[in-house]
């Protein structure tokens, strides 16, 4: 962590680093006040985040109070969440004690969250007056822990105890755990240091005298100055030079233009330049001293303090007048050969025989891109290519071992951006007098443009190889004399594949692509040969048809390029054809399946249209016109939907809509209302059109006239609720009488049945049963009118099927043990619906009578439940009678009674013919489905229904 100074806000202390961690002894709460206020002032103004844990005999309130009188503005920081104060139960203590770790790591929390929220760092202070003696040992572990966490963070703290409550133990403990210590004495504020701190100062006043020693080691002179220009320490070469140029060496203190008059206003200006710009400066000056012209070159380094602000700057001065001299006649020597080698665009070199880099031109970092000094750090082999170093190593060591004086090679470099280039290098060799190299001399020429362009026709010589040898396109070179074709070469082996002829065949008949032309296209084969040698210009889209080897027609398009020789005549032409014979025979089946749905458009008894992916109808045939009473041009567009009734027009776009989302066939029925008034009402049907991608293009669809329908359908309801209604009424005036009678019937019975003869008594009886039955039969009337009718609704709740279906089966165990038969419960608990339960009883009821009724004697009957996703499957399974697939259609109808007497079998009481009706009705009320499933005659039956489960 980079240290930085900050301000304490305290006068005894000052400036003090991040990492600062002491304590305060205080005895009063004035003694608080009179540090930690001017402390919180300074970081709250130097953007730190501040947190001040209060304990007795300063609370939260008070402390708040002492800092407002110090900072007027301070509830702006507060609001702001710039500070902090808390009382120590909500830091120190949680349920009642005292754990350091979870402090510790709440200190740290703190000072990262406060850098991660744009705050220099954090500064803290905690009073200890809480801190109870049974936990002085563990809290003394904790401050030594703490010392490091600060120590090694943006944090800078104060641990402040009462001196009231610290015996010389705890003293010495704090003072030891701290950096140093605050403690007021006679009035004024002293500084005390630990042990570690004074260890510490001691090791800097050690450093300080290494830093001089070693400066006084240093072969150049050097001197160092402050801010205000004073020189404040010299080594001893500086101190030597002095002495040899006779002028005063008691120097230090003295302002550097006053201990050396020579030096110019400039050299005053380039020291006031570091302290500023804070960057190294070196600078040459030639100075006449003593008549004798002096060259120097000096180096001003700055030194910084932890704020990097430029304290003090070091200055190293050396002569180097023979150097520059040198130098000099060097560079003009230099100069002469590098005219000679940045010369051109080609890249030159010299390097050593430890290939280090002598010289090389500007063109070199431009080919590889790096600029002069980042080159300096690579070598050829880190600029090579890696798979073209070897080739080159090989020839490199025979120049070493003199078998060879230079070598030339195209190989690839990297450039700095990482980009593949390649280039033409040459490398020679200057050798010493015994042979050995000195120098190699390098040349390097970019070729890439070059090789790139080699490349890519070498890719493109490729392509078309393989692009004319696999596709179906076929090239002759058909060499021609006048008007005569002297032979026809295939050029690639589509040409022979597509015809079946080999290039011997071609090669052997020069007549051949006569022969072959197919009979249809003999005159434009020979219009083609007439119009190319007249205008002598390419023939494009020329479409020829042919008769392959094996006798399938050939259907091509061909360019047809002629080739002339110098005196403008055709030598031969280049014919490159591509085969279409498929897509030949695709336009012709289209163009047969168009026309048939032309014709079946047209004489189609339904309104056929199409439309785009957007609904916009494109097509409409005649018959949709006559039905929706809108011409084609008036159905174009949108104005289909202008057409339609606006009752329905809102409900149809919105099953249109839901049917192209939802990817599923269109189906409505709708009403048009034709521009002469009349409504015609239809049944719409549209699918989707899509491409090979499954991506939907269009629509297409029909519209079938049902008005004539739906106005039977209303009469057919008309006539249903008369029926239903003359069966309500009917059953009304047939239940009086019929009460009346079985009435008196009960009464003669119960009163004189002792004084009647047994045969009267016999037909009361039976009379008795006939108005039971026909009571049975009007009851079901009455029921079957009830459940036709549409407003009718089930009143549903949350019923257990379960026990329904055991409470009918106790119901009716009666009348199976009289006729010796078992019922079986194969069925769950706790089956909960939605359901009206009388309705769902006379269901079970009326499907286990049946069971019971056509099921002989000593018959078994099985019920079982099925639970599915969301519903619940109830079957009843007897091996009774069974029934035919003609009984099977009539079952669930209307009256739809199965005459069983006369049959010779053994069967219970007979029925209406209204139950199953009845129980149909029901179910379909409920949300569920009825069926039957029955293998034949006296193979018994199984009755399903569904109920919707919660």
């Amino acid at each position: 962590m980079e240290s930085k100074i900050r301000n304490s806000g305290i006068d005894v202390i000052g400036n003090t680093p991040w990492g600062t961690h002491f304590c305060l002894f205080y005895q009063t709460k004035e003694d608080l006040i009179d540090i930690l206020v001017p402390y919180f002032k300074a970081g709250l103004e130097n953007n730190e985040y501040c947190m001040w844990v209060t304990s007795e005999p300063l609370n939260k309130k008070e402390a708040e109070k002492a800092i407002r009188r110090a900072i007027p503005n301070f509830d702006d920081y507060l609001e702001n969440n710039l500070i902090e104060i808390i009382p120590y139960t909500e830091w120190y203590i949680e349920d009642n004690k005292f754990e350091s770790d979870r402090v510790l790591n709440g200190w740290v929390e703190k000072c990262n969250s406060s850098l991660d929220n744009g705050f220099s760092g954090l500064r803290l202070t905690g009073n200890t007056f809480w801190l109870e003696k049974k936990d002085w040992n563990n809290f003394r572990d904790y401050e030594h822990e703490v010392n490091d966490v600060i120590g090694n963070s943006q944090m800078m703290g104060i641990c402040t105890y009462s001196l009231d409550k610290c015996g010389s133990f705890e003293l010495l403990d704090i003072i030891q755990n701290h950096q140093f210590a605050l403690i007021r004495r006679e009035g004024s504020w002293e500084m005390f240091k630990s042990s570690e701190q004074t260890k510490f100062e001691q090791q800097l006043k050690e450093s300080e005298i290494l830093y001089r020693t070693t400066v006084n080691g240093l072969k150049e002179p050097l001197h160092v100055i402050n801010k205000n220009l004073e020189i404040i320490l010299i080594n001893d070469a500086l101190k030597r030079i002095v002495e040899d140029f006779n002028l005063n060496t008691d120097i230090i203190g003295k302002p550097i233009n006053e201990a050396f008059s020579f030096l110019s206003n400039k050299v005053l200006d380039e020291y006031r330049s570091v302290f500023k710009n804070k960057s190294p400066l070196i600078t040459q000056e030639e100075t006449l001293f003593d008549g004798k012209e002096i060259i120097t070159e000096t180096r001003k380094i700055p030194i910084f303090d932890n704020e990097k602000n430029v304290i003090q700057i070091i200055t190293i001065i050396r002569d180097i007048t023979e150097s520059k001299r040198s130098k000099e006649k060097l560079k003009e020597s230099e100069e002469k050969f590098r005219g000679f080698l940045d010369f051109g665009n080609i890249g030159m070199a010299i390097t050593s025989i430890d290939k280090k880099w002598v010289y090389y031109n500007d063109q070199i970092c431009e080919i590889f891109g790096f600029t002069r000094e980042e080159l300096l750090e690579k070598t050829w082999a880190d600029l090579s290519y890696p798979e073209d170093l070897q080739s080159e190593v090989e020839q490199f060591n025979k120049i070493l071992k003199g078998e060879i004086d230079s070598y030339q090679i195209d190989k690839r470099y990297i450039k700095r951006n990482g980009e593949i280039i390649y280039a033409h290098l040459t490398i020679s060799c200057i050798r010493n007098s015994d042979g050995s190299v000195k120098y190699f001399l390098a040349t390097l020429q970019d070729i890439t443009k070059r090789k790139n362009a080699e490349q890519k026709l070498k890719e493109l010589t490729e392509r078309y190889e393989r692009l004319t040898d696999n596709a179906d396109v076929a090239i002759f070179w058909v060499k021609i004399k006048g008007r005569e074709i002297v032979h026809s070469i295939p050029g690639n082996p589509a040409a022979e594949r597509l015809f079946g002829y080999s290039k011997a065949e071609w090669l052997s008949d020069s007549t051949l692509g006569f022969k072959i032309i197919h009979p249809d296209f003999v005159e434009k084969q020979i219009q083609i040969m007439d119009e190319i040698n007249i205008n002598k210009k390419p023939i494009k889209n020329a479409v020829l048809g042919w008769i392959a080897k094996d006798g399938h027609e050939v259907i091509m398009e061909y360019t047809i390029i002629p080739i002339l020789d110098d005196n403008g005549e055709i030598v031969f032409f280049e014919s490159i054809g591509v085969d279409i014979t498929k897509r030949k025979k695709t336009e012709q089946k289209l163009k047969e399946s168009e026309e048939k749905y032309s014709t079946l458009a047209k004489l189609s008894p339904v309104g056929i249209f199409n439309t785009d992916q957007k609904g916009d109808c494109l097509y409409v045939n005649e018959r949709w016109s006559q039905i929706a009473g809108l011409t084609p041009d008036q159905a174009l567009g949108t104005g289909w939907v202008d057409g339609i009734h606006p009752n329905d027009r809102k409900r149809v776009s919105a099953e249109w809509y839901n049917a192209a989302v939802n990817n599923v066939p269109f189906e409505s029925e709708y009403r048009f209302k034709r521009l002469d008034s009349k409504i015609t009402w239809v049944y719409g049907q549209a699918i989707a059109i899509k491409d090979n991608l499954g991506k939907i293009t269009g629509y297409v669809g029909t519209i079938t006239d049902i008005t004539e329908l739906k106005k039977t359908e209303k009469k057919l309801k008309d006539l249903n609720k008369l029926k239903s209604e003359f069966l309500r009424r009917a059953s009304h005036e047939l239940k009086t009488p019929l009460i009346s009678i079985k009435g008196f019937s009960d009464l003669i019975l119960s009163i004189y049945a002792d004084q009647l003869d047994t045969s009267i008594v016999s037909k009361l009886k039976e009379i008795n049963d006939g108005c039971q039955r026909l009571m049975n039969i009007i009851n079901n009337l009455l029921k079957t009118s009830r459940l036709e009718s549409t407003e009718l609704k089930p009143k549903l709740q949350k019923e257990d099927l379960s026990f329904l279906i055991k409470f009918c089966v106790h119901e009716l165990e009666s009348l199976a043990e009289m006729r010796n038969q078992s019922i079986k419960l194969d069925i769950l608990n706790d089956l909960y619906a939605n359901i009206e339960k009388e309705e769902i009883h006379d269901v079970l009821s009326n499907l286990l009578t049946n069971a019971i009724k056509y099921t002989p004697p000593n018959g078994k009957i099985t019920i079982n439940t099925d639970l599915k996703e969301d519903y619940v499957v109830i079957s009843l399974k007897d091996n009774g009678i069974g029934f035919t697939n003609e009984e099977k259609k009539k079952i669930f109808q209307q009256f739809g009674k199965i005459e069983r007497y006369g049959q010779g079998l053994d069967l219970g009481i007979d029925g209406t013919g209204l139950g199953l009706y009845i129980s149909k009705k029901i179910v379909e009320s409920h949300g569920g489905k009825i069926w039957m499933e029955s293998e034949g005659k006296s193979r018994g039956s199984t009755f399903y229904f569904t109920i919707p489960i919660i």
